[in-house]
């Protein structure tokens, strides 16, 4: 099924994908869009997906794995600063259940509804101005929305909040996704950080002078932004995950940090940190470290020379309330007896 074909005054439609059925509530968004009025509904815009979206802003150290990545994303509008909104086309559920995803040209990934009636429910919310986002219709939307049966939620920052375990489950998906093409085109490439906190990360040697580094992963790309006079030195490495922190004086490794993405932390105890619940991350952390604290957006524990960086979807990262998970490691050497 494909939307109706747009008239010579109707703005542009997407490019649906052949085969795919098309749920009754967005060919609803497309008439309602076609019909007089502004081409767009609150920030967002029917638009096509540019073909090289996922890999120019998805793929930049591995084009090759973002080029392959499994047709399971059906874009139909785009953001203002570039971003892409779409169905996260499930196998186990039928089109009218397809979760609402925005992913956008940061890098950033967010659930904005658990299906299409539900994304139409948070567009025609009771929105105040300090909430108001990306997903935020007007008045007109409001009264099209609810002409059609749609009950706009009396606090859609709220439902967005719920949403966050959705979008965790999301990010886990896409990442399993460019593991699996990973594997399946380099074979002979693990994916598995093993990482001894306090002594190294993979093939690093927290506390050995950058030399021994080098020799390993190639040459570094340093910092732009640092000073010749500032004290630490920050080093990338082509094709690795790890952005390594020397003292410059000495040139020995302080820290190496590590982001979420489709590589795969394991700690001693086969635990992976990496996208983790906050709550399991905190209980791994007091299971193994009598300093287990945090502060802010992070979980530390000084004896193990670890910092865990916690991030959400919806919401302020800072609330400790929300529901956060870990998408950051930094791994210090361990201090001195």
């Amino acid at each position: 099924m494909s939307p109706p074909a747009p008239s010579a005054s109707s703005p542009t439609l997407p490019l649906w994908p052949a085969g795919v059925p098309l749920p009754a509530r967005l060919r609803e968004l497309v008439e309602y869009v076609r019909g007089p009025g502004p081409d767009q509904f609150g920030d967002l815009e029917l638009d096509n997906l540019a073909d090289d979206f996922l890999v120019a802003y998805f793929g930049k150290d591995e084009p090759d794995v973002m080029a392959r990545f499994p047709r399971k994303l059906a874009f139909f509008a785009r953001e203002g600063g570039g971003g892409q909104v779409g169905l996260w086309m499930l196998d186990d559920a039928p089109s009218d259940r397809w979760p609402v995803v925005s992913l956008d040209s940061e890098g950033g990934m967010l659930v904005a509804g658990d299906s299409m009636e539900d994304f139409l429910r948070v567009m025609a919310g009771h929105w105040n101005e300090d909430d108001a986002g990306s997903f935020t219709g007007d008045e007109r939307f409001r009264a099209w929305a609810t002409g059609i049966g749609v009950q706009p939620y009396e606090h859609p920052q709220q439902r967005l909040l719920e949403l966050n375990p959705a979008t965790l489950q999301f990010r886990r998906w896409f990442a399993q996704q460019k593991r699996d093409i990973h594997r399946a085109l380099y074979p002979d490439r693990s994916l598995v950080i093993d990482v001894v906190p306090g002594v190294s990360v993979g093939p690093i040697r927290l506390g050995a002078p950058r030399a021994e580094v080098d020799a390993a992963l190639g040459a570094p790309k340093f910092a732009s932004w640092q000073k010749p006079t500032t004290p630490e030195q920050t080093a990338f490495y082509e094709a690795v995950p790890y952005v390594v922190e020397t003292e410059r004086a000495t040139t020995k490794v302080t820290g190496v940090t590590l982001y979420a993405g489709h590589y795969i932390v394991r700690l001693p105890d086969g635990f992976e940190p990496m996208f983790a619940p906050e709550a399991d991350a905190k209980r791994w952390l007091s299971g193994h470290a009598p300093d287990a604290g945090g502060e802010g957006l992070q979980l530390i524990s000084q004896s193990l020379g670890l910092s865990m960086s916690l991030t959400t979807g919806h919401g302020r990262f800072h609330d400790p309330s929300g529901y956060r998970w870990v998408d950051g490691l930094t791994f210090a050497p361990a201090p001195a007896a």
